[in-house]
C-alpha cells in the first residue's frame, strides 16, 4: 500500500487517502465540521479556505456560523481557519514546531549473499525530488581495484529498490520531498526526534541494538527514509545527528527514618549501580532497619534482576531545615545518569530521614559503568581535613591541663593565610608547647601540621568543645558564590566529658574570606536511630527496645536488647534481636517512656514485661513477642534467641 504525505493545503483529490479525525458519524453541529459531512477532516479546512478565497461557500443554513466559528467571535475570517488549522495538524501531526511524519529504516537486504557488496560511494545523506533522483540513488556504482578487476557495489537489493519505487512515485514526489541517509549494518535504528530548530530541520537517530549484543557476521546497512511535505520543507536546511540511544529508566522515591549512621554517611556519596541481588543485599547491610531492607529485597528481587538494572542514590535531609528536596534524574552528554537535587522552602515542620531515590533501567540497555549527584544550589568543593583532640594532645606531650595549657575550650573561625596568621590565632588558644607540638618547625609522625602552599592555597581554622573520644569525619564540602559549606560526622560514644578540638580546613585561595557554614551530624553507633513510635521495657539488667515503622509494603516492629552501662551512660550498646510484621495500619506500639510492668519467675529464670497492648516473655535466652497482627485479630507469639 503506497504512504502517501499530503500537505495541510492539499487540494480535494487527497481527500480519500486520509482517514477522519473521528471513524464514527457525529451528530452536527460539531465546530470545525464545515462541509457538514458529520466528520472533521481536511475537506473542512479546504472549504474553509475556498471560501475567505472567494472561491466557494459555506452552508449556514442549518447551523448558522457556529460550525466555522471557532473562536466564537461571531464571524467567519482568517483567524477561524487557523484554528480549524491547528486542529488538523494536532490530529495529522504535521506542524513546523514538531514534525511528526511518516519516516523508518528499511535494511537494504535481508542478508549479505556471498559476493554481493552494498555500499553508497559519497553523500549518503541526499535531498530526492523526484523519481529520477531516487533512482539515481539506487543505481549500483562500479569500482576498479588495484589489480584491475572491476568491482560492483549494489545501493540495496533488487526487491528493495522496488519495493522504493512502488512507495515513493510521481503522485508522491507531486507534495513530498524524501530525505534519505546511508547507515551501516547493525541490529537495528530507531528515530529519537524529528524536528524544526528554527529553520533547520534536524533528524536525530539512534542505533537501536541490545547493549552488549555482539554478532560475527557482517549485517546489510539501513537506508534511512524521512518525508516533508513540500510546504513545509520550503528548501530549508537539515541535519542527521546520531545520538546515544536513549535510556528508558524509571524513577520513585521513598522516604524513611528508619535507619543508621551508615545511611546518613552514605548519603553524601555517589550514587550506587546494582546489578543483582548479592549486590543488593551488600548495599543494604547496616544503612537501614530491617523492616525497610525487607521491603526492598521483595522489589528487587532475582526476578527483577534478571532484566533490570538498579541504581540507589541516598538523599539526608534534616531536621527542621524548613525546606524540601526534590529530584530529576536524566542522562548527560557523557552517558552518565545524573540525579539534580533542588531545594524548595515551606513553612512548617520538615521531618529528618532519608530519601531513597531508585531508577529502574532494562540491563538489555544498560551501557553505564557510574553515575552522579549534582545539588542545583551549590557545587563541590576540595578541601582537605584534620582535627585533633586538644586534651590528647596534652596528654601525650605530658602537660598539665590548665588555663594556659587549653586557654579557650572554643573560638570562632578564621581564614589563615601564612604561619604567622597561624601562630597569632592559635596563641590566643593553648600554650607555646602544645603549639610546637601541633605545628612543629620540624615535621614528625605525630606532627598534625598540614603542608600548605601559601601562595596558592588558604586555611580556615575554629575551636569548639565536643564530647572526648568523638571521631570526626569530614563527609561533604560544597561551595556557593560566597559561601562555603562543610559537612563533619561526628561519632561520639555515649559520655558526657567535654573536651577541646582544633579543626583545620584547607582549600585553594579563591576559598579565602567566603563565609564558611559548618554543618555537624551528631552520630552514635552505641544506639540505633529510633525515630517511630517506640516503647523501652525495662527491669533490672535487662532493657528491650521496641520500634515501630512503616516502609513500602512492610508495616513491621523491630525488637532490641539493650545493654546498660554505667555511671552517666545509661545505654552502652545494644544487639538486634527479630522483627514483627503487623497489618497495614494498624499500631501497637506506642511511644512511653516509663517502665512497663513485669513478672519475673523463681531465681529470675523468666522476666515478663508488657506495654498492654503486647507482651515481651525473656527465658533461657529466648525472646517471645505475644501480640496481635491486627486489632481484630487473635493473639499469636514469635520467638527468637539472642
Amino acid at each position: 500500500m503506497k504512504k502517501y504525505f499530503i500537505s495541510a493545503v492539499a487540494g480535494i483529490a487527497a481527500l480519500a487517502l486520509l482517514p477522519a479525525v473521528s471513524s464514527n458519524a457525529l451528530e452536527p453541529p460539531i465546530q470545525g465540521d464545515v462541509n457538514l459531512d458529520r466528520t472533521v477532516n481536511i475537506a473542512d479546512l479546504v472549504c474553509m479556505q475556498r471560501y475567505l478565497l472567494g472561491a466557494g461557500t459555506i452552508d449556514t443554513s442549518q447551523f448558522g456560523i457556529t460550525i466555522a466559528d471557532l473562536n466564537n467571535d461571531g464571524k467567519i475570517d482568517v483567524f477561524d481557519y487557523v484554528e480549524l488549522k491547528k486542529i488538523f495538524d494536532e490530529w495529522c501531526g504535521i506542524s513546523k514546531d514538531n514534525v511528526k511524519i511518516d519516516s523508518r529504516f528499511t535494511q537494504v537486504d535481508v542478508s549479505i549473499p556471498l559476493g554481493v557488496k552494498y555500499a553508497r560511494p559519497s553523500g549518503s545523506a541526499s535531498i530526492i525530488r523526484s523519481v529520477e533522483d531516487l533512482e539515481y540513488y539506487l543505481m549500483p556504482c562500479h569500482v576498479m581495484t588495484t589489480d584491475g578487476e572491476c568491482l560492483t557495489i549494489e545501493a540495496a537489493s533488487q526487491e528493495v529498490i522496488d519495493d522504493f519505487l512502488a512507495r515513493y512515485d510521481d503522485e508522491f514526489f507531486a507534495d513530498n520531498i524524501l530525505l534519505l541517509n546511508y547507515l551501516t549494518g547493525t541490529a537495528g535504528y530507531e528515530f529519537e526526534s524529528i524536528q524544526y530548530e528554527g529553520d533547520k530541520l534536524v533528524i536525530k537517530y539512534y542505533d537501536s541494538t541490545p547493549y552488549g549484543l555482539t554478532w560475527y557476521q557482517p549485517l546489510p546497512p539501513y537506508i534511512a527514509e524521512v518525508a516533508v511535505p513540500r510546504d513545509l520543507w520550503a528548501d530549508g536546511d537539515y541535519t542527521w545527528e546520531r545520538i546515544e540511544q536513549p535510556v528508558e529508566m524509571t524513577m520513585k522515591t521513598d522516604f524513611t527514618n528508619a535507619i543508621t549512621d551508615d545511611a546518613i554517611i552514605n548519603s553524601y556519596s555517589k550514587p550506587s549501580v546494582i546489578t543483582d541481588s548479592a549486590e543488593l543485599d551488600k548495599y543494604l547491610d547496616g544503612k537501614f532497619h530491617a523492616g525497610v531492607e525487607m521491603s526492598l529485597k521483595e522489589t528487587y528481587s532475582d526476578e527483577f534482576f534478571e532484566d533490570n538494572v538498579l541504581i540507589i542514590d541516598l538523599y539526608y535531609q534534616k531536621w527542621r531545615d524548613d525546606w524540601i528536596t526534590s529530584v530529576d534524574v536524566s542522562e548527560n552528554e557523557y552517558g552518565k545518569i545524573v540525579f539534580t537535587y533542588d531545594r524548595k522552602f515551606i513553612n512548617g515542620f520538615v521531618d529528618s530521614g532519608i530519601q531513597i531515590n531508585q531508577v529502574v533501567i532494562p540491563k538489555k540497555q544498560y551501557r553505564l559503568s557510574d553515575a552522579l549527584k549534582e545539588k542545583s544550589w551549590e557545587t563541590p568543593a576540595d578541601v582537605s581535613y584534620a582535627s585533633c583532640d586538644l586534651y590528647s594532645v596534652a596528654e601525650i606531650n605530658s602537660l598539665k591541663i590548665n588555663d594556659e595549657t587549653i586557654k579557650c575550650y572554643s573560638k570562632d573561625g578564621a581564614w589563615i593565610n601564612s604561619d604567622e596568621e597561624m601562630e597569632t590565632y592559635l596563641s590566643e588558644c593553648m600554650s607555646d608547647g602544645m603549639i610546637e607540638f601541633i605545628f612543629p618547625e620540624e615535621l614528625t609522625a605525630k606532627s598534625y601540621k598540614p603542608y600548605v602552599d601559601w601562595d596558592k592555597q588558604s586555611v580556615y581554622v575554629w575551636v569548639d568543645d565536643d564530647i572526648i573520644g568523638s571521631s570526626h569525619r569530614l563527609i561533604n564540602s560544597a561551595e556557593t558564590d560566597d559561601r562555603l559549606n562543610i559537612t563533619l560526622s561526628n561519632v561520639q560514644p555515649l559520655s558526657c566529658m567535654g573536651g577541646s578540638f582544633l579543626h583545620i580546613i584547607r582549600t585553594d585561595k579563591t576559598q579565602s574570606g567566603k563565609t564558611v557554614g559548618v554543618n555537624n551530624i551528631n552520630m552514635n553507633n552505641d544506639m540505633p536511630h529510633v525515630d517511630g513510635e517506640y516503647n523501652i521495657l525495662q527491669f533490672g539488667e535487662y532493657a528491650v527496645m521496641v520500634n515501630q515503622y512503616t516502609f513500602g509494603n512492610k508495616n513491621v516492629a523491630d525488637i532490641y536488647r539493650l545493654r546498660l552501662g554505667g555511671g552517666p551512660v545509661q545505654y552502652s550498646g545494644y544487639d538486634y534481636i527479630g522483627t514483627v510484621e503487623f497489618a497495614d495500619g494498624y499500631f501497637p506500639v506506642k511511644y512511653n517512656s516509663s517502665y512497663a510492668s513485669y513478672a519475673e519467675g523463681e531465681k529470675g529464670e523468666k522476666i515478663v514485661m508488657s506495654s498492654g497492648a503486647y507482651q515481651i516473655t525473656i527465658e533461657n535466652e529466648q525472646l517471645t513477642f505475644t501480640y496481635k497482627y491486627s486489632a481484630d485479630s487473635e493473639y499469636t507469639e514469635q520467638t527468637f534467641s539472642y
